[in-house]
């Protein structure tokens, strides 16, 4: 029951009324983020963060920024940590064939796919058949929800081999967090375009990561996603995307079949409309506080499922 309520205030603080009286608040909290220099986390912007329009985490991205370069020790994981800090994403190897094998074979066998980016929620689709999906010119992503994605057992694998969780907490600097989301998006050829192909950034939590698995080959011709380096610490600019769509500067995180991104999506980045052959690719997301996309996205109807993984 609270569940649909979050999700439900979630949606509401998005309508103009409520949007505007948020975004008033919201100028005193970020002001409130600078001053504090002694702690990063409090209850109060762990809660208000669910109704943020975005400001919040670009001036917690910036403060936790500081904190890591007072407090930053020599450790294995502090090129990848410098990485993310710096470019939004890093590059962290890749699995072996028989992973890949595996994982391609048990998602492409599935017998059914929801027709959206994400399976469910205020932006998911229609479950329907994977070979009307596959035939279907009108479809362009499809997903499989979290139950499904975590079936695979080479998922929690790679979050372990890859130290996805040890990555995560020394980025956002605690060791209280958890999983979020899991979904796997299969993407092909279609005469629609989703949204997501446009520079947006993913406004899911003030203190988020995410990680990506490619199952196949991800290039600038094949569906890579384009993302603006560094832009994760950007102030909050809705108009970005109108002058920055074509920047030079945005990059494509390409990889071959197999690679692992650590990624911090807050970082301006789109989707790619070109399509050469199926993308198949998973995300991992943590979080060190509540994430809006966990009650909007439902997630929580995976809450099982998704315990078991954050054991």
């Amino acid at each position: 029951m609270i569940n649909k309520f979050l999700k439900a205030l979630i949606i509401l603080s998005r309508y103009k009324i409520l949007k505007y009286l948020i975004i008033a608040v919201e100028k005193v909290a970020s002001r409130f983020i600078l001053l504090n220099k002694k702690s990063l986390y409090s209850n109060f912007l762990s809660v208000f963060q669910l109704f943020s329009s975005g400001q919040i985490y670009s001036e917690f991205r910036r403060k936790k920024f500081f904190f890591y370069q007072k407090t930053k020790v020599n450790h294995p994981l502090e090129k990848t940590i410098d990485e993310i800090h710096n470019q939004s994403y890093s590059f962290l190897g890749k699995i072996s064939e028989n992973d890949i094998k595996t994982g391609s074979n048990f998602f492409l066998s599935q017998n059914q796919i929801y027709n959206s980016h994400v399976p469910l929620g205020t932006e998911g689709g229609e479950k329907i058949p994977l070979d009307q999906f596959l035939n279907n010119e009108n479809c362009n992503y499809g997903s499989f929800d979290i139950q499904t994605s975590l079936s695979l057992p080479k998922i929690s694998e790679i979050i372990k081999n890859f130290n996805m969780r040890e990555i995560a907490e020394k980025y956002l600097l605690t060791k209280n967090l958890e999983i979020y989301s899991v979904n796997t998006m299969l993407t092909k050829k279609s005469n629609t375009t989703s949204g997501v192909c446009n520079l947006h950034r993913d406004l899911d939590s003030m203190s988020s990561i995410t990680f990506f698995i490619y199952w196949t080959n991800v290039t600038a011709d094949n569906g890579s996603t384009l993302i603006y380096p560094g832009s994760h610490l950007f102030n909050q600019d809705k108009l970005f995307s109108n002058y920055a769509s074509n920047s030079l500067n945005l990059k494509h995180i390409e990889g071959e079949k197999g690679s692992i991104f650590a990624v911090d999506t807050w970082a301006w980045h789109s989707g790619n409309k070109n399509i050469e052959t199926n993308r198949l690719v998973t995300w991992v997301r943590f979080t060190a506080c509540p994430a809006n996309t966990y009650f909007t996205d439902e997630n929580y109807k995976f809450k099982d499922d998704l315990k078991k993984i954050n054991k």
